[in-house]
């Protein structure tokens, strides 16, 4: 719903009078924007139209969502809420021993053979769509973190990969870190950021270990 000023002409112009306009809750069209110079639709009713439309979006998309991936969404993104916290309150060295066994570099282990393509892919779906719900929020370690506890849970071996861009770095972050995740030679998440970055680590967990 938005409200706006305009003129009433049996005033001379001299007073106004509110006018609700009401707008469609799906597509944020006002049936009164064709009326030239009589409407001024207020900027921050617009915006937040839109916002009610994208979420109603939203609802819809999962809504029409296989049951399987509603569940996949749903555990994801209760992995990136622990993953989110456990970051920004705990100190890395309290919680790396959870990540795996270490191995140098960016390890992957050869002898894996009829990985769950299908799944690595959907779960690479999921920690995309929730990060972009939630506008970028999620970095790039507690999104390899969430995807690290899902693979581990379904006994995929998997390793989480941290690196180093020297050159890159800001302020804040002088070696330009970066963390990936990968399952064999398939990357799950965070190859494409990954490109010019130096690996330092591999946390890798494996069924057999």
């Amino acid at each position: 719903m938005t409200t706006a000023l305009v003129s009433n002409p049996r005033s001379q112009g001299l007073k106004t009078q509110r006018l609700t306009a009401y707008a469609d809750p799906v597509t944020c069209e006002n049936p009164r924007r064709g009326i030239a110079g009589k409407l001024d639709i207020q900027g921050s009713d617009d915006q937040n139209c839109r916002d009610e439309t994208r979420v109603i979006r939203r609802i819809r998309n999962f809504l029409g969502l296989a049951r399987s991936r509603k569940r996949l969404l749903a555990e994801v993104t209760l992995e990136l809420l622990r993953a989110a916290w456990i970051v920004r309150r705990r100190p890395f060295q309290s919680y790396v021993t959870s990540l795996g066994q270490a191995k140098p570099g960016d390890f992957v282990d050869e002898s894996l053979e009829d990985l769950p393509i299908g799944h690595l892919r959907d779960l690479h779906w999921a920690l995309t769509r929730v990060n972009r719900a939630a506008r970028g929020r999620f970095t790039c370690l507690m999104l390899a973190m969430a995807g690290k506890r899902v693979l581990d849970r379904r006994k995929v071996p998997n390793s989480l990969v941290l690196a180093a861009r020297p050159d890159r770095g800001a302020d804040n972050d002088p070696f330009g870190a970066h963390s990936w995740l990968r399952s064999g030679r398939f990357v799950v998440i965070g190859a494409e950021e990954s490109v010019g970055h130096i690996p330092l680590v591999s946390y890798h967990s494996s069924p057999l270990d």
